[in-house]
């Protein structure tokens, strides 16, 4: 539980708290240093990156052909180990978080030096070689950093919304730990951010936050402050535990980051990786889509498709393909069925559809019947991973459930991992707020490897 404690606004600049006084801009080049410390998914680290890996590789192999096929390999593990990713500062303290995606990437780099065939000694020579630089250079980047901000140089400036107890604990380590490169700037209590949480964004672009925490807040406010801020500001949600094993932390105050906005790259790495799967999956599974055709199609004689629309992208509807699973003209029975649904909002399931034919009972069983949907992600009205796209209208959205739709909707996603029929409207709208908060191409990645299990283990909304 969080500690209680009376809710009000509090703006320490109104205090005359200096440390809440508007601090001098931080200089470029720190921020370029706070960057490539942190391996931000940026041109400058991943380039400084790839340049020491290229060097090393041409000086241990005596072959530009294997630097160059060095450096690519580099890179790519990099970035599929999530070495370059956006990280604020409370994630990128110390220099002991870069070990693990280091060694993935120079692993992949020492796999590139392989394929062009160079000497294994040489290989591992240049790998070793390289881990000491980055790993040196890095931790002496720190040093300055650390350095600097104890002084109170380069901190940014961080809102919490809290009541009181936590928002003094917060500032009270945001002083003590400075290395964290937070500096107090404010508080929105807990019961003004739930009543206006626009409140929220405003004292953050009055303050100049490029941090939110938030220490005391339900879920649907969190949700809606997020979609609220400028995509440049990181927030966090503070652990009540404290001391726990998080990626971000200010002292002994666990902190999980949120980041809103995706990193360099991240969007055409998502549709690439969509392109590929798609086009893959629909190659292997061309003999059960003709298998499915041809099954629908002599069940009743009906198309073997079902095409409606959907709300996609920005509200906009597209035409979602589907293996067809119902009678022909299933639609217009839907008025008469609507006093049998079992869920809630714009959802809408029944616990024994009558529309349901034989192959359509059991291609839904196995989810067969969504694999046309793939058509969709190589034209782009979808993603595989993202919100789940509804048969309404674009109108029929209210208030911040729009915000659903500032992705691609997707085949699978968190709802589908999570329950997927048995999940309630406003469940399945924390979803999908919870996977705009936090998606990165990792992430995607899992949900599409817990997707299969998911299917085997129906759940029903009853």
């Amino acid at each position: 539980m969080w500690p209680e404690a009376p809710r009000r606004y509090i703006d320490l600049r109104s205090l005359g708290d200096d440390r809440a006084a508007a601090a001098p801009a931080i200089p470029g080049w720190l921020e370029g240093l706070a960057s490539w410390h942190s391996a931000q998914r940026q041109a400058m680290p991943v380039s400084a990156d790839a340049a020491v890996v290229l060097l090393a590789a041409a000086y241990w192999t005596h072959s530009a052909t294997a630097a160059l096929a060095s450096a690519a390999a580099f890179v790519a593990g990099g970035l599929s180990s999530g070495l370059w990713k956006p990280r604020s500062s409370v994630e990128a303290q110390g220099a002991c978080w870069t070990v693990r995606p280091l060694l993935v990437a120079l692993a992949a780099m020492v796999g590139g030096l392989a394929v062009t065939g160079a000497p294994l000694a040489a290989a591992a020579a240049a790998a070793g070689a390289c881990f000491a630089a980055l790993a040196a250079t890095r931790v002496a980047a720190w040093q300055l950093l650390g350095a600097l901000r104890r002084r109170g140089i380069g901190l940014q400036a961080a809102l919490v919304v809290a009541d009181d107890s936590w928002a003094e604990q917060l500032r009270h380590r945001m002083a003590v730990f400075p290395e964290a490169g937070l500096r107090y700037a404010g508080n929105v209590s807990a019961s003004e951010a739930e009543g206006d949480p626009a409140a929220v964004a405003a004292a953050a672009e009055r303050v100049g936050a490029a941090h939110v925490l938030f220490a005391a807040s339900s879920p649907a406010c969190l949700r809606r402050v997020t979609h609220l801020l400028s995509g440049d500001t990181d927030c966090s949600v503070v652990v009540p535990l404290k001391g726990a094993g998080t990626r971000g932390r200010v002292g002994d105050v666990s902190l999980v980051p949120l980041h809103l906005a995706p990193g360099w790259g991240a969007l055409l790495a998502k549709r690439v990786l969509d392109v590929a799967l798609a086009t893959v999956i629909l190659a292997l599974f061309s003999p059960v889509l003709v298998v499915t055709t041809l099954a629908i199609r002599l069940e009743d004689g009906g198309p073997a498709l079902f095409k409606q629309k959907r709300v996609g992208r920005g509200g906009r509807t597209f035409t979602c393909y589907k293996f067809r699973s119902m009678i022909v003209g299933a639609e217009k029975l839907r008025a008469d069925l609507d006093s049998e649904n079992m869920a809630n909002g714009l959802l809408f399931k029944l616990r024994a559809d009558p529309r349901i034919t034989g192959v359509g009972r059991l291609i839904r069983r196995v989810s067969v019947d969504e694999l046309p949907q793939l058509l969709n992600v190589l034209k782009g009205d979808m993603s595989l991973v993202g919100p789940r796209p509804l048969p309404v209208s674009p109108d029929d959205f209210t208030g911040d459930a729009h915000d659903r739709h500032l992705v691609p909707p997707g085949i699978t996603g968190l709802w589908q991992v999570h329950g997927t029929n048995a999940l309630a409207y406003p469940d399945m709208l924390d979803l999908d707020f919870s996977y705009l908060a936090t998606r990165t191409l990792a992430l995607d990645l899992t949900l599409i490897a817990r997707t299969v299990p998911a299917l085997l283990i129906r759940r029903s909304p009853g």
